[in-house]
């Protein structure tokens, strides 16, 4: 898409890249349908790349990706409205249906038509409509 200047500009969100140690990266190697796609680690002294985990979302809203430290898991990797936790040392990635927001709280990862649940001390505590990233304990 041309903006007023004549510039081009992406409408796609940008793909993360999370550096693992001076010579290793991670990233999101998404398909043009922003449907599904691979975590690859890739090694720029052997320049070797290799596949950790693939993700996928049906999920009707905008594809959005995210790459960040975690306190529960090593990397945390969002995708729509999915949590997948990394470990680049292991090379694995699993899905995560919750994210442990402190050593008392814990969310829903996928939202439900009723909201998504919270937990406190492992103990359901009720069901509210928010955004993942909104979401504060006191």
């Amino acid at each position: 898409m041309l903006d007023m200047v004549g510039e081009f500009k992406s409408t796609k969100a940008d793909i993360p890249i999370y550096w693992v140690d001076n010579n290793t990266f991670i990233f999101p190697n998404i398909k043009i349908t922003d449907l599904e796609g691979s975590i690859v680690k890739y090694n720029i002294a052997t320049k070797t790349s290799k596949v950790i985990g693939t993700f996928n979302s049906t999920a009707n809203v905008p594809a959005t990706y995210q790459l960040v430290n975690s306190v529960d898991c090593y990397i945390e990797f969002y995708f729509k409205n999915k949590l997948y936790c990394i470990n680049p040392a292991k090379e694995t990635m699993l899905t995560s249906n919750f994210k442990e927001v402190d050593k008392n709280f814990s969310v829903e990862v996928e939202p439900k038509p009723k909201g998504r649940a919270v937990y406190y001390k492992g103990k359901e505590i009720g069901r509210y409509h928010f955004d993942l990233k909104n979401f504060k304990a006191s």
